[in-house]
């Protein structure tokens, strides 16, 4: 457990909140009294944790969870027996913190540093500042990196950290250099992993061809893929976030694919997870239709982790770490095809797909895929990290990925 301690001298003016410690009899009782308070001008939400342990090794946890106002106290006691006294609370105390507005943890555990301590009085305390923030969140976004750099499969990772104008390099033993397509991309000052992301307008892309592709070049009957992303979607239909797909040469090159609210076959305003094993359309109908979609709606505006992933058999599509299946129902817009009068019921989470990806000879893309007009099916909104995988994510894995991305 690291420890932290931080000093505000009168020239150092930034926002900061204060947590005070101490324990002291109180009648017949010994209690352990904290106060938090709130500097920071804003509100803020606070959740504080500490997990007690008896003689005997039974535990009791203390959870509890408030709205701070800006300039305003909180104080509370723990009732202390003979076997708690002050240095276990701290011991196994966490605190959180977050920003209303944003729901974005700044802190999840700390160590306090003594501060007084007397025979009647022991008091801890914690500043914490905006340097201390900072540092926070540069080692949560270095573990995150490093934990999906860390997973069975692994292919490649962007971060998206370069400034508009350059190629955007993967983490990992290629760089996999994605080049700006239709002009300049913008560089926005926010993201999970690396603090930064791309700003996607509708118009623009990344690209890298068929022939550098390297690694991202997945295919085979059984062969496994993965793709994870962090976006902040702005909206629309049939927006691509990454793979190599491509719906126009040769009557299609796809392979796999990302998308957001596919408006055909079950998908709109959900995660979907396309394959295609020979990169055309599915017979009879006109469209591909082999994809997977969430059973959760993606929201406006608001950063997630959405991905998929394929066994060789089945589509799973995943919406911030989870998982969820949805029961066989009828696949809209496939009535009245030859083989078909009644449609197809199926589910759509997990979608089957036994034959396999194709090697079709798609270029990567990411925020817009090949149509027979040009460049199409665009992403609106923001993307802070891509990792492709040759494997499938473990739901455990899933799930910690967005859990590390929030916190």
């Amino acid at each position: 457990m690291k420890s932290f301690k931080y000093t505000i001298s009168s020239r150092f003016i930034l926002p900061f909140i204060f947590f005070l410690f101490m324990s002291c009899e109180n009648g017949n009782s010994r209690v352990a009294e904290f106060m938090i308070r709130n500097y920071c001008g804003k509100d803020i939400v606070i959740k504080y944790k500490s997990i007690f342990k008896s003689s005997v090794g039974y535990g009791t946890e203390c959870v509890t969870k408030t709205i701070l106002s800006g300039q305003s106290m909180l104080v509370n006691k723990i009732e202390l027996s003979e076997y708690l006294n002050a240095n276990d609370v701290f011991k196994e105390m966490n605190v959180t913190i977050a920003n209303e507005e944003t729901n974005y943890d700044i802190i999840q555990r700390v160590t306090w540093n003594k501060v007084t301590s007397m025979p009647s009085k022991e008091e801890y305390a914690l500043v914490i500042d905006s340097q201390f923030v900072d540092q926070l969140k540069q080692e949560r976004r270095q573990k995150l990196s490093q934990y999906i750099q860390s997973i069975e499969g692994f292919v490649a990772l962007w971060d998206f950290s370069e400034p508009s104008g350059r190629q955007r390099l993967a983490n990992g033993n290629k760089e996999f250099a994605l080049k700006e397509g239709f002009g300049p991309i913008e560089r926005l000052h926010e993201g999970p992993i690396s603090g930064y992301s791309i700003k996607l307008n509708g118009n623009n892309y990344l690209s890298i061809s068929n022939s550098e592709a390297g690694d991202l070049n997945i295919f085979g009957k059984d062969q496994a893929v993965t793709v994870v992303s962090f976006i902040k979607w702005g909206g629309g239909v049939n927006n691509f976030v990454a793979g190599m797909w491509n719906e126009s040469d040769q009557g299609g090159k796809r392979q796999y694919g990302l998308f957001i609210s596919l408006s055909l076959y079950n998908g709109d305003k959900q995660v979907c997870g396309h394959i295609s094993s020979t990169g055309k359309s599915t017979p009879p109908f006109p469209y591909s239709i082999d994809y997977s979609s969430s059973k959760q709606q993606v929201p406006l505006d608001t950063w997630c982790c959405v991905g998929f992933t394929y066994d060789g058999t089945h589509i799973k599509s995943y919406y911030n770490g989870e998982f969820q299946e949805r029961s066989p129902e009828l696949i809209s817009h496939t009535k009245g095809f030859p083989g078909y009068p009644n449609g197809i019921v199926t589910s759509k989470n997990p979608y089957y797909f036994p034959n396999g990806m194709g090697n079709n000879g798609s270029d990567f893309t990411v925020g817009a895929v090949k149509l027979k007009h040009g460049m199409g099916n665009f992403f609106k909104g923001s993307i802070g990290g891509i990792a492709v995988f040759n494997k499938v994510v473990s739901d455990a894995d899933m799930k910690a990925l967005y859990e590390l991305s929030i916190h």
